[in-house]
């Protein structure tokens, strides 16, 4: 699914690629769509016979970045549930580009990327130090 829509992982999740420990573990999952695949990333998730996500219109998403919102990053964040009740924050980016979001984080541990095809970290020497640079 990820491939078929040009989705990334990115979050915490894709911190821990990089960094893992058994002293923290990510909590969610965020996939980084582009806008013109993010309604049907987001059907398919909800209908998929093997994941069947849940749209949680409950609870609001929290943590959003407020830069990525204000300077036009994000157009929107959708949260679901899995069956076993983990969160799952898909982000529509404001382009056709998954990885625009990416810019507005506030800290340099979080602008890494995990894709079908490989995994990126856009600051190697600092975040495999378990040091960052934060706004």
């Amino acid at each position: 699914i990820v491939r078929r829509y040009g989705a990334v992982i990115s979050g915490s999740v894709a911190l821990h690629f990089f960094l893992p420990s058994d002293s923290w573990t990510p909590g969610d999952l965020d996939i980084y769509v582009p806008d013109h695949t993010f309604e049907a990333f987001c059907r398919e998730i909800m209908d998929d016979q093997h994941v069947r996500f849940v749209q949680d219109t409950r609870e609001p998403r929290r943590g959003l970045p407020s830069t990525a919102t204000a300077i036009g990053l994000v157009k929107e964040v959708r949260r679901f549930k899995t069956p076993t009740q983990q969160s799952v924050d898909v982000v529509r980016s404001s382009c056709n580009s998954p990885l625009r979001p990416l810019h507005g984080f506030w800290t340099t541990l979080l602008k890494n990327f995990i894709c079908p095809d490989g995994a990126a970290c856009a600051y190697p020497h600092p975040t495999l130090r378990r040091r960052a640079f934060v706004k």
